[in-house]
């Protein structure tokens, strides 16, 4: 018994220094019976280039391998054998499912053979897999001519990182309609939260569909409609990071404070350019009131700070200023008529103050805003 071991232990080797002298063709009586390696196989095919008939070989070696098959289903399609292809790829899928690659190559072919829902479902598969193939996949759904709401849910899984990926498609190339139906889609299967909320509200401000992001966004929040355009209005609540709130962003050189009410602290470092708080709003044609409740402490320079209201989108259109605030000045209110004109859809309220073309151009003082309002006029 071991002479017989010995003796096929021999035969074998004999056989692969023989392959290894001189490499089979893969459609050779060898290799399709399984006696070739599988590098040889392919260095040889690599040398020689593929085909129909040495790709069939390496699937007799390798009859499990995804990829083989998917390689062997595109040279069916490319020799016009579409039916056998089709079953060739759904066969790689079987073999792979978790393999976004071979999802991916089956995708191709199922979209450029008009197997749409096929291509559907594999789309669905890779986008819950890997994000490395957003753009093809969004780029296959947009040309399919398919709204957003036949798309949600089928074409694309109910999961928070494959949405928001098809938003970032959508924010880039699809129309508002398309963002609405993806943001309620988005809603509707509970997988929204307020970080996606500030995005969608921010592309449909991007997009000058002031109106649509503002509901939007009041929606979400719970708020109802009511003639107080603006929000937070007393400075309670951190900004939420919308535009329908304010944002206090850093400036150099300046403090900004939110203690019972807005605080703006200038050192006196410089002759300081300031533009950090704003918030935006809607509104339609018509006179509006903006008050202000004020009190300042040793403003210097003759270039105080304002309040400044204007048409974010054509602010030639609409713009309205408060003289600037110097000295002292105990709490009190300030009042600007807002007149708005056809056209106008938003307003930007923002405090500023210019840089002086003074010699004393330091300005050093305390801006304190209290509260602030924004309403119609009856």
């Amino acid at each position: 018994m071991r002479a017989l071991f010995a003796i096929a232990s021999l035969a074998i080797t004999l056989l692969s220094l023989l392959l290894d002298h001189e490499p089979s063709s893969p459609d050779s009586w060898l290799c399709r019976r399984g006696l070739c390696r599988a590098d040889q196989m392919f260095r040889t095919i690599d040398a020689s280039g593929m085909d129909l008939a040495n790709v069939s070989a390496l699937l007799n070696q390798d009859p499990s391998n995804p990829l083989i098959w998917c390689t062997y289903a595109q040279l069916l399609s490319a020799n016009g054998q579409g039916e056998r292809a089709a079953e060739a790829f759904d066969g790689a899928v079987m073999l792979g499912p978790g393999m976004s690659p071979v999802l991916m190559r089956a995708a191709n072919f199922d979209f450029a053979q008009g197997r749409q829902d096929r291509g559907f479902e594999m789309t669905r598969r890779i986008l819950g897999q890997t994000d490395a193939f957003d753009q093809v996949l969004f780029s296959y759904l947009t040309r399919s001519g398919l709204p957003v709401s036949a798309l949600a849910g089928t074409a694309v899984p109910p999961l928070p990182s494959a949405a928001n990926a098809w938003f970032e498609w959508l924010r880039r190339s699809g129309s508002d309609t398309e963002l609405r139906e993806l943001w309620s889609w988005m809603r509707k299967s509970q997988l929204a939260d307020q970080q996606s909320a500030r995005n969608f509200a921010w592309a449909f401000w991007g997009r000058k569909a002031f109106a649509t992001a503002q509901e939007e966004w009041m929606d979400w929040l719970g708020l109802p409609a009511g003639p107080e355009r603006l929000t937070n209005v007393r400075f309670e609540d951190p900004p939420n990071g919308s535009p329908f709130d304010w944002a206090l962003t850093p400036s150099p050189g300046v403090e900004i404070r939110r203690e019972g009410g807005l605080e703006i602290i200038f050192p006196g470092s410089g002759n300081i350019d300031f533009s950090s708080v704003r918030q935006f709003t809607t509104v339609r044609g018509g006179r509006y009131r903006f008050s202000a409740e004020i009190e300042t402490q040793g403003i210097t320079t003759d270039q105080g700070p304002m309040f400044h209201i204007f048409d974010p989108a054509k602010p030639g259109r609409l713009s309205v200023e408060s003289s600037p605030v110097r000295g002292t000045l105990a709490r009190s209110w300030i009042h600007l008529d807002v007149p708005v004109i056809a056209g106008t859809q938003a307003l930007e309220v923002q405090i500023e103050r210019h840089p002086s073309q003074k010699f004393d151009n330091k300005i050093a003082g305390t801006l304190r805003v209290y509260q602030v309002s924004l309403l119609p006029e009856r």
